[in-house]
């Protein structure tokens, strides 16, 4: 597989679509704005309008976007749509991290036309560049198959198949709220120790030699430290997935609790930032 379409030049994407092309790939891209697509051409890349355009000639297409109505756009809008060139020798994959109930419509849709697969991502920007993403894959087997190389060049170490879309994309929600959970939690008991006069520095100093910490509430909690919050996980971005996690678990009291922090941290103008910025509520 030579020519890859990547639907979506988002921080992330972008990542992927260079790791690609340094690997050899033909990509393809579509995004909304072309200059965010500007780079990447530079590095040869082709751009297209829409994405229906971009997935022509190509053996595997990868979507990563925001959210439910993104995805929906970029597959399914009339005429632009992706699903109006897709074709059985192509393989679909949607990356995102989506609601389990989108997730579960959009394979409905494309799997008449196309093999399709979910693989949503854990891991940062950084852990694209190093290639040491984690890719939770949703489908066939014998789909995954075929792409696996595809996704370890685009920057995946791990590539777990868990089984169906569903269940591949509930995974990937789990995991962003343990994560959110964790991080929220970190800084309301930094917060707290503040209050006698104990700083952040010291308390992650103390903290961090402790079991209780997990190594991923460690590292954010070193960039609250250094009051360094350049978005690797945006408060918005955690926000919308906590809207996803509580589709699946109405009542998780934990979940509706961080949903609430991170609400109150994009109203106090942190929307944009990593959401190790919500240490900037206790201060």
């Amino acid at each position: 597989m030579k020519r890859i379409a990547i639907l979506s030049v988002g921080a992330m994407s972008s990542r992927i679509a260079a790791n690609l092309i340094n690997a050899g790939y033909q990509v393809n891209l579509y995004n909304r704005t072309k200059e965010k697509a500007i780079p990447l051409v530079k590095l040869g890349a082709q751009y297209y309008p829409t994405p229906c355009e971009a997935i022509q000639n190509c053996d595997v297409v990868i979507s990563l976007t925001k959210d439910d109505l993104a995805s929906h756009s970029i597959w399914l809008a009339d005429d632009s749509g992706a699903i109006n060139g897709l074709t059985k020798d192509q393989i679909a994959i949607e990356c995102s991290t989506l609601s389990v109930e989108w997730a579960q419509k959009l394979a409905t849709r494309l799997q008449v036309v196309v093999p399709f697969l979910v693989a949503p991502i854990v891991g940062t920007l950084p852990n694209v560049e190093q290639k040491t993403i984690t890719f939770l894959v949703g489908g066939e087997a014998k789909i995954l198959t075929e792409v696996e190389s595809v996704l370890r060049d685009a920057g995946g170490a791990t590539i777990l198949n868990i089984g169906s879309i569903s269940q591949a994309m509930a995974m990937k929600l789990t995991v962003n709220s343990l994560l959110g959970i964790q991080v929220a939690a970190l800084a309301e008991v930094l917060g707290m120790l503040g209050q006698y006069g104990i700083s952040k520095n010291q308390a992650m100093d103390f903290l961090s030699n402790l079991p209780t910490l997990s190594p991923a509430a460690k590292g954010y909690g070193n960039l609250m430290k250094l009051d360094n919050h350049t978005p690797l996980f945006p408060v918005d971005l955690a926000e919308k997935d906590f809207g996803y996690i509580l589709e699946i678990s109405p009542s998780a009291p934990l979940a509706k609790a961080t949903q609430e922090v991170l609400r109150l941290a994009i109203e106090h103008g942190y929307g944009g930032d990593n959401i190790s910025a919500l240490i900037e509520l206790y201060k």
